[in-house]
């Protein structure tokens, strides 16, 4: 009898793990708002991870060096592989455009993204100093699991000139889930056409 509740126990918690983990991951597209974002896509395929879309977006390299951007950060190198940081954005036609790049999490204003550093570029000021242009970073929405049909379409679709433009959902907290992937009538990469 009492094997039989421990048992019973130890699967109670491990599918409250599980359960809290599904319903995590699935709460940004039951409550989160939508956002367009146009991405660059490969198709990789990995024996350990299956088909899948490997996403690549713009608003991925986030420069500190241009002046129309708003920061709090005022030691960058103090950033390292992993760290958090908040990414205020507005929308336009071709998806995401960064407006701010802050440590901590915006007050002001909903139209953030929650990002996690995955490195930083440096570049010389002059002969004393380092400084620095950019921080690379992800949102969680750069790779999409799909089946190797789909995975293959995306491919082929990008190469004829298509844009693939990822419907997102965000939270309030920034947290973001891929919730669709939308491709774009061909365009030409000619001028006059």
């Amino acid at each position: 009898m009492r094997r039989t509740s421990l048992v019973a126990g130890v699967l109670v918690v491990q599918l409250t793990i599980v359960g809290t983990m599904i319903v995590n991951g699935m709460r940004p597209l039951w409550y989160g708002r939508s956002v367009t974002c146009l991405a660059h896509g490969i198709d990789p395929r990995d024996l350990m991870r299956g088909d899948y879309v490997e996403l690549a977006y713009d608003f991925n390299e986030l420069s500190l060096s241009d002046s129309t951007i708003d920061r709090d950060i005022d030691l960058p190198a103090s950033f390292h592989y992993g760290d958090r940081l908040y990414v205020t954005y507005n929308e336009s036609d071709t998806g995401v455009v960064v407006t701010g790049v802050f440590a901590n999490q915006p007050q002001r204003t909903r139209n953030f993204l929650k990002a996690t550093v995955q490195g930083r570029s440096y570049i010389e000021k002059d002969d004393s100093a380092k400084g620095w242009a950019t921080i690379r970073v992800r949102y969680g929405i750069e790779e999409y699991y799909t089946d190797s049909r789909t995975a293959r379409v995306v491919e082929e679709s990008i190469r004829n000139g298509r844009r693939l433009f990822v419907r997102t959902k965000v939270l309030d907290d920034g947290t973001m889930r891929i919730a669709a992937l939308e491709m774009s009538r061909a365009t030409s990469n000619r001028q006059g056409q």
